[in-house]
């Protein structure tokens, strides 16, 4: 798994076929010269990764910061939209499986007309999410995004986990009393607790350091640990987004959609390339070679499937110098349908696509 945006290459590249497939092909035009799909990706992740400034994003990828700046925009809202389907809701949950239940806080800055955002409980500005784990302390749901005014009880009651769900089987801490769930036992002014009541207590502890680290883990995504700079309106879209792009709820983890068969139905695709730099043309021809068979200098027939597709074009675009190299794809059609005429010598077609594994 990468460190950097925590999807590993083929996590990123499920979203890059996500997106094209969803785009028709016709990908946003912010960041398409100087990034590509795969790098406008990974900038998106960065930033969702570790709340980066877009100064510094430009830095990395030595592009403007407006550049950045409208990659994050475009790119953000699209992923959330691609992966809602795999964000599960209340209506998802096991109605058989216990849950653990907590709250967060994922801090924002102060804005003047949200005074709402405000928390007396964390003394901050920010907005209240609600987690749910397993007994096994697996993620399981998080919900909607309330202002941080709201308080825990209220909060989980609108979100609708109890309407759903037999609150009286569910585990939460103090906040949550009076609401039918498993929780500790308050200690009664001027007085002590009962031992029955101590081993409640002790018992409920023993289990609900579980959310805790599943809290813990879900906020090593920098954007919901530190103050959220983007404008208040787009809050909702960085949250779904990286819900969507958390390891345990990614596409690659659930059952295949209805295009699995486009993934695996191959067509017939010239490629050609002008690389202005040696090296880069070195690796560019490598990477052809491993895709397809050569039919003159510079182009190559690639029998491919739209997964493979996607993969050829995100490694080609992490080689190329977008700014002054050029790849061209032509789709040719089904496999096997003669559309060239050769004058002189000329390599042998391929019969049928190569493998890639």
């Amino acid at each position: 798994m990468n460190t950097t945006t925590r999807l590993d290459r083929d996590q990123i590249l499920d979203l890059c076929e996500l997106i094209h497939t969803a785009c028709s092909g016709n990908l946003p035009a912010a960041g398409s010269r100087t990034l590509g799909l795969f790098r406008c990706i990974q900038v998106t992740l960065l930033m969702l990764r570790h709340n980066l400034t877009q100064e510094l994003l430009a830095d990395i990828h030595t592009v403007s910061q407006s550049t950045i700046s409208r990659v994050v925009a475009v790119y953000t809202p699209l992923i959330a939209e691609l992966l809602q389907g795999w964000v599960p809701g209340v209506g998802d949950l096991d109605p058989d499986r216990q849950y653990i239940i907590d709250g967060t806080l994922a801090p924002c800055w102060s804005w003047s007309k949200r005074p709402e955002l405000y928390s007396g409980k964390h003394h901050t500005t920010g907005v209240n999410l609600h987690v749910a784990c397993t007994l096994a302390g697996h993620l399981a749901w998080i919900s909607p995004a309330l202002p941080g005014s709201v308080h825990d009880a209220k909060a989980i009651k609108e979100s609708g986990f109890l309407a759903a769900l037999d609150s009286q089987s569910h585990i939460g801490d103090k906040g949550y009393i009076g609401l039918g769930m498993i929780t500790p036992v308050k200690k009664p002014a001027h007085g002590e607790l009962a031992d029955t009541d101590k081993r409640n207590n002790t018992a409920i502890n023993r289990v609900h350091y579980l959310i805790e680290r599943v809290i813990a883990n879900l906020k090593t995504w920098r954007v919901l640990h530190t103050d959220y700079r983007r404008p208040y309106n787009n809050l909702r879209n960085h949250n779904t987004s990286r819900h969507g792009t958390h390891p345990r709820l990614h596409p690659m983890n659930k059952p295949h959609c209805d295009g699995d068969q486009m993934k695996t139905r191959r067509r017939r695709y010239l490629v050609a390339y002008d690389i202005r730099e040696p090296g880069r043309l070195r690796r560019i021809c490598k990477l052809m070679e491993a895709h397809g068979e050569r039919l003159q200098y510079s182009v190559f027939i690639c029998d491919l499937n739209r997964s493979e597709l996607i993969h050829l074009r995100a490694a080609g675009e992490k080689i190329m110098n977008l700014a002054v190299d050029s790849v061209v794809i032509v789709d040719l059609g089904e496999i096997g349908e003669d559309r060239f005429i050769f004058v002189g010598h000329h390599e042998e077609l391929p019969t049928r696509g190569p493998q890639i594994v």
